[in-house]
């Protein structure tokens, strides 16, 4: 499971890039093993739809026989796993990439020279994103979630209480093995256990270096909450604590235990910025404010705080010989380029530092400020 940045970096990789035929297929997938077939047939529907719009074009001989090709080619390998969500295929005359995003996304086939990319991209920066941390003796796990869906993050392994026992045994020798001087089990295993914890600490900070205004939430024993706290250098990081016994738990259990106190850490985080952080920062002087002052600290990379009202959209205009210049609107006067939705650009910048940090406010909570405000640098 990709997590939101190197997902997000991913879907970039496509914005503004130019095909001789570039075909898009977004293809919502329901969840679960029983709707697999169905799903299936979902993106074989789509695929004899790009189909038949490719021959209505009217290709060149040599690219309609390439584009041909890669239809097969993609017809014989689709994969897609039960979590439901959109299954993307972008597929040129040189190339198939697909993804399976975990939101769901309007779908459609689409057969340009560029591929339908932004509005994706515009989903994800939208979503509610968070880590969660699932402590056990026997086996720790990492999960990633969006909104109220959650995923298993299984590209990475956490460490093992056999090798951490093995780890401290080496370092004791036959001390360790044994009851001479005072070497109990009880003591054993509670040295075990600090190490195992520490080992899994250092490994989901590694984990979590690339993402550091993304929330986690520890869920687990209150004593095995308790070594990894002692353990962790997170701090701020860690949202929340979840104390139970919650080992044998699936990835759905979890996932609709934690998104509660996700919607209250997110509630909270809200209130926080709107009250506090911005009455501070209005004091330092560090607040640019409305569309014109936010959209010029986010050309200049001083965003440090993005707060911006759910469901804000604001097409405009940029000229294209200075990026300052706006002109609000859907019409871009010559020598402007038009961007659909120039918010959603605002967010791209700011999420290009991995210390910046956007916050989805309620509607007219921020009314008195143009509804969007930047916490700044300097």
């Amino acid at each position: 499971m990709a997590m939101i940045k190197p997902l997000r970096d991913e879907l970039r990789k496509f914005v503004g890039v130019e095909k001789q035929c570039a075909v898009s297929l977004i293809v919502l997938l329901e969840e679960g093993f029983a709707n697999q077939k169905k799903n299936f047939i979902r993106i074989k529907d789509a695929l004899k739809a790009a189909r038949e719009e490719v021959e209505k074009r009217n290709l060149e001989r040599d690219l309609a026989l390439k584009m041909r090709e890669q239809f097969k080619r993609f017809e014989e390998e689709i994969d897609f796993h039960a979590g439901g969500g959109t299954f993307v295929a972008f597929i040129a005359e040189d190339d198939i990439t697909t993804f399976q995003l975990p939101f769901t996304s309007n779908e459609k086939v689409v057969v340009d020279t560029t591929y339908e990319v932004r509005d994706l991209i515009f989903a994800l920066n939208r979503l509610t994103a968070y880590w969660v941390l699932k402590l056990s003796l026997k086996d720790t796990r990492l999960y990633f979630g969006f909104e109220d869906k959650l995923f298993e993050d299984t590209d990475f392994f956490m460490p093992s209480y056999d090798n951490a026992f093995t780890e401290r045994r080496k370092e004791y020798g036959s001390l360790y093995r044994s009851h001479i001087g005072g070497y109990d089990q009880e003591k054993k295993e509670t040295e075990t256990k600090k190490l195992y914890f520490k080992r899994i600490a250092e490994k989901v900070e590694e984990i979590l270096e690339e993402t550091p205004t993304i929330p986690l939430f520890v869920m687990g024993t209150e004593k095995n909450i308790g070594y990894f706290r002692n353990a962790t250098k997170l701090g701020k990081q860690v949202a929340a604590e979840i104390p139970g016994n919650y080992e044998f738990l699936s990835t759905g259990e979890v996932g609709k235990l934690v998104w509660p106190e996700v919607q209250q850490w997110v509630a909270q985080r809200r209130r926080q910025f709107v009250k506090t952080e911005l009455e501070e920062a209005f004091k330092e002087k560090r607040v640019a404010t409305g569309i014109e002052e936010v959209w010029k600290a986010a050309v200049e990379q001083r965003i440090y705080i993005l707060g911006v009202e759910r469901g804000f959209i604001q097409p405009a205009a940029v000229s294209k010989e200075n990026p300052y210049e706006l002109v609000l609107g859907d019409n871009a006067p010559e020598g402007y380029e038009q961007h659909k939705d120039l918010v959603d650009d605002i967010i791209e910048a700011a999420l290009q530092k991995k210390d910046s940090e956007v916050v989805f406010v309620n509607p007219d909570d921020l009314k008195d400020y143009g509804r969007i405000v930047a916490i700044t640098h300097w």
